[in-house]
């Protein structure tokens, strides 16, 4: 597993591209499912960037299914905090 501190404030707009940069390079995939993930601490809270899994019916594996990438974004609690979308935050 490898994850990364950040000190900034994690989810802005000048920062997402450093972000998804990183999923993309350190993102390692789980073995059963073959999704990429990756890890963060940041401003003091850890948070998981999990590829979408386009098996799943929801809306964002319809969007993993039609070739966006999907990458959720969870906190340690396991609450979903927003979910990239080609680069683009969504917060929920």
């Amino acid at each position: 597993m490898i994850s990364i501190s950040l000190q900034s404030n994690v989810f802005t707009v000048e920062s997402n591209v450093d972000i998804l940069r990183l999923y993309r390079i350190l993102g390692q995939k789980y073995p059963s499912s073959g999704l990429r993930h990756f890890e963060i601490h940041a401003d003091g809270q850890f948070y998981k960037l999990i590829q979408q899994n386009p098996n799943k019916s929801s809306k964002w594996a319809e969007l993993a299914r039609a070739g966006k990438e999907v990458v959720q974004v969870i906190t340690g609690n396991n609450n979903y905090k927003g979910v990239f979308v080609d680069g683009v935050y969504n917060k929920y």
